[in-house]
Formats: C-alpha cells, sequence, structure tokens
C-alpha cells in the first residue's frame, strides 16, 4: 500500500510536470506550441498507461500464499521499474529537447556556433535530469525497497 501510494504521488507529479511544460510553451509563444503540447501530452498518456501496469503488476503477487517468493518478486520488479526510470527519463527528456530545438529552428538557420552550443547543452540537462530523478526515485521508492530486503532478510 506504500508503494501505491507513491505510485499515486507520482502520478500526481507527472501530471504538473505536463501542466507546467504545456504552459511554458503557451508563455514563450513558441511557434509550434501546439503540435509541442500535444506531443508532451501524449508522451504524459504513454506514463499514465505506464503507470497502471506497473500498478497491476506490482499489485498481483500474493503475500498470503507465499511471502517471501512475493517479497522477492515484488523487489525485483520495483528494481527494474527504477532502472528503467533512471535511464529512460533523462534519455526522453534530452531527446524532447533536441527535437524541440530541431523544430523551433531550422538548421538551414543555425551558424555553427549557435547549433553546438544549443546540443551542447543536452549535456547538462541530461545530467541534471539525471541527478533530479535518480533523487526523485530515491525519495519514493527506496526506503520501501529497503524495507522489503529487510523482511526477505529476515524471513531467511
Amino acid at each position: 500500500s506504500k508503494v501505491n501510494s507513491n505510485m499515486f504521488w507520482d502520478a500526481v507529479f507527472m501530471g504538473l510536470s505536463v501542466v507546467g511544460l504545456v504552459s511554458v510553451t503557451f508563455v514563450l509563444g513558441l511557434k509550434d506550441k501546439y503540435l509541442i503540447s500535444i506531443e508532451i501530452i501524449g508522451l504524459a498518456f504513454c506514463l499514465l498507461i505506464h503507470y497502471r501496469i506497473k500498478h497491476r503488476l506490482l499489485n498481483r503477487f500474493n503475500f498470503e500464499i507465499d511471502i517471501q517468493n512475493a517479497a522477492k518478486r515484488l523487489v525485483n520488479s520495483l528494481s527494474n521499474f527504477m532502472r528503467l526510470y533512471l535511464w529512460l527519463i533523462p534519455s526522453a527528456i534530452s531527446v524532447l529537447y533536441m527535437y524541440i530545438q530541431f523544430r523551433l529552428y531550422h538548421l538551414s538557420n543555425w551558424l555553427i556556433f549557435e547549433t553546438t552550443v544549443r546540443f551542447a547543452l543536452v549535456i547538462p540537462l541530461l545530467l541534471i535530469t539525471l541527478f533530479l530523478t535518480k533523487g526523485l526515485i530515491r525519495i519514493m521508492y527506496q526506503r520501501h525497497l529497503d524495507e522489503l530486503k529487510e523482511i526477505i532478510k529476515n524471513l531467511n
């Protein structure tokens, strides 16, 4: 139930992020703001499907029959989701950044220096996103994962 609660708040955070990103596209007055907003909302829809699949997967374990095996499988599933988030989220945000840069500024109009700077900014963006994602994963899931590991250790 604690993991479910964290997944709920994770989904709420994702929803607020989508609202923020879509708002930024309109505040900046981007030329393709509707297209970019639809792409962000589409990505959020895919994430909602992912949350639903994750919720069903993590809640299918039967702790009444074999608590140790169910706990081990839950730890493995949760660890895999954490690794997936750690690599997928920063990568997706970096690709989205590069895609938006490409859509906003046509390559034919770019100077070599501007192009290099715009695409070089993806490296700090990737590192910042990786750091933030790792922190968010740690806050939301690490404590529960450690508790499950402790339960498994005590059962052995």
